[in-house]
């Protein structure tokens, strides 16, 4: 298994996990996290696990050819959606929205903004 495939599987499968359990039991991970709930919130992190499933199904689909058109969009895709999601994280972590998990958050963004940048700045994918 080449390193972009592996990258674009465990990308898939930890935005898929992410995106199962907010739009299925959204106040589980809000408790996690330490955010409020109530109505607001679970339709906000619901809509955000539907986004999750959506970009994260493509990534799955495509990870089987790395080499294809189909892989760099899916990396460049990844390389804007993690990078904000860093940024809104580590804003959060910073104002002390939420607990000590907020953290694990910010670390999980910065790893796959991380990785897809290199490969889609270093790494030789490019789009056609």
């Amino acid at each position: 298994m080449s390193k972009l495939r592996l990258l674009l599987t465990v990308n898939a499968g930890v935005g898929i996990l992410f995106g199962v359990v907010l739009v299925a039991a959204p106040s589980v991970l809000l408790q996690v996290y330490g955010l409020p709930g109530g109505q607001s919130a679970e339709l906000f992190a619901r809509l955000f696990g539907a986004e999750l499933l959506g970009l994260n199904f493509g990534t799955w689909i495509v990870r089987m050819r790395p080499e294809g058109e189909g892989a760099a969009f899916a990396v460049l895709g990844h390389c804007v959606s993690e990078s904000l999601g860093f940024a809104v994280a580590i804003g959060a972590a910073l104002a002390h929205v939420g607990n000590s998990m907020v953290w694990s958050a910010v670390a999980l963004f910065a790893f796959f903004a991380a990785a897809n940048l290199y490969y889609f700045v270093v790494g030789g994918v490019r789009l056609r």
